[in-house]
């Protein structure tokens, strides 16, 4: 077969591929062939220069850096201010032997105090502690609870969760070093947590301290608000011993608003007071208070933040700063509302009040050391302890129905 397949003087390396290649090859002078041949050159060939560049990008517009909010004093004070719409009225609480230091509720029908009364186990003279609550209904006193089972708590401040009451304070027989919480639940006993934390009290806001893993260490810290919850703590740069150290910082008037929401006040590097708001994660810059120092922050319905300070009263909204005319001697130490159009501000014995358009001015019957303002408008306030203060004192007023309003 091989012999008839090859004829005769062909040679025996004869190469056959060239004929299968130009078998199936484009032929010579064909249009698609001369096609493939000028794409190959194109692409083996260098690039020519383009005759004319193209038009070069106009450069983008700069955009300007988010611009906080600033606070500027001057020409925000008011002359004559009215009188309080609502008078405070002394309450004496009955059988109640310590003086009343602190104040929360739910509603004016369920008030609870903090009596700086001492108190003693019964079963062990030596297990003492500070601190009974008072529950009131709106007509009387309807229960004394002792804390008996946190002994060597100092209890100073009271909070009220969804859990139930908090109290807050320092335990002495650990010389200072740990934080004494108790919990009364709806339903249940007390339930008392120490911990070897350093805590550093918030004047105005005591419901928050900042914890540290151990008490020298303050770059691992967090902020406990009642209840337990921690947030992220800011932090600060500091020279310890010439070198720089990053440091947990405990704002003054932090205010806790939600579990992803908090507002604080920071001073930066350049000595400006800038308003911060906690998205979860961090905390981030929204105003910029300049010189004021702000000891009191109080949150609205709106989440809008009202910062209170010497000549200073502000609202602040995330975007805009809004300014309240206010007296020339101003210097609030604690804000609270039911509302923004009902707006407090106490500095001592002097009370003012922000219905929304001008703000009044009065008296309290005493030194105001904490108050909480109802959700229907009835503001609750009691003053400092001691062996002098005047023993299960506090005063309201009527709420905003009563008044008329």
């Amino acid at each position: 077969m091989f012999a008839l397949a090859c004829a005769p003087g062909t040679p025996d390396d004869l190469d056959v591929a060239p004929r299968v290649r130009r078998r199936f090859a484009p032929p010579r002078g064909s249009a698609r062939r001369k096609t493939a041949i000028a794409l190959l050159l194109a692409l083996v060939a260098p690039r020519a220069a383009a005759a004319d560049p193209p038009a070069a990008t106009p450069p983008r517009p700069a955009v300007a850096p988010f611009a906080l909010p600033k606070f500027e004093r001057g020409g925000f004070t008011t002359g004559a201010t009215p009188p309080l719409p609502r008078a405070f009225v002394k309450v004496a609480l009955a059988d109640v032997h310590g003086a009343l230091i602190g104040v929360r509720g739910r509603t004016a029908r369920d008030v609870w105090f903090l009596s700086d009364e001492e108190f003693t186990s019964p079963l062990r003279t030596y297990q003492s502690g500070q601190g009974v609550l008072v529950h009131y209904d709106g007509k009387g006193v309807i229960e004394q609870i002792r804390p008996l089972a946190c002994y060597g708590a100092a209890f100073t401040s009271l909070e009220i969760g969804p859990e139930g009451v908090f109290l807050a304070g320092a335990n002495y027989m650990s010389r200072g070093i740990s934080q004494e919480t108790a919990l009364l639940p709806r339903r249940g006993d007390w339930q008392c947590y120490r911990t070897l934390q350093t805590v550093r009290g918030v004047p105005g806001r005591p419901s928050v301290s900042l914890a540290c893993s151990t008490p020298a260490q303050w770059t691992d810290c967090r902020l406990r608000a009642a209840g337990g919850a921690r947030y992220p703590s800011p932090v600060r740069a500091e020279i310890v011993d010439g070198r720089e150290q990053v440091a947990s910082v405990l704002p003054p008037g932090v205010t806790v608003v939600a579990p992803d929401d908090a507002f604080a006040v920071l001073r930066d590097d350049e000595g400006r007071n800038l308003l911060h708001r906690l998205n979860g994660v961090t905390w981030a810059p929204v105003a910029d208070l300049g010189d004021l120092d702000a000891p009191a922050i109080w949150v609205d319905e709106q989440r809008s933040a009202w910062i209170a300070g010497p000549g200073a009263a502000l609202r602040v909204d995330g975007r805009t700063l809004e300014r309240i005319a206010v007296p020339d001697d101003f210097a609030p130490t604690l804000v609270l509302g039911s509302s923004r159009r009902d707006v407090w501000f106490f500095a001592g014995w002097d009370v003012f009040q922000f219905d929304g358009k001008v703000i009044h001015r009065g008296k309290a019957p005493f030194e105001v050391k904490d108050a909480w303002v109802a959700p229907d408008g009835e503001v609750w306030i009691v003053g400092a302890g001691g062996e002098k203060a005047p023993k299960g004192l506090a005063a309201h007023t009527p709420s905003l129905a009563e008044a008329g309003r």
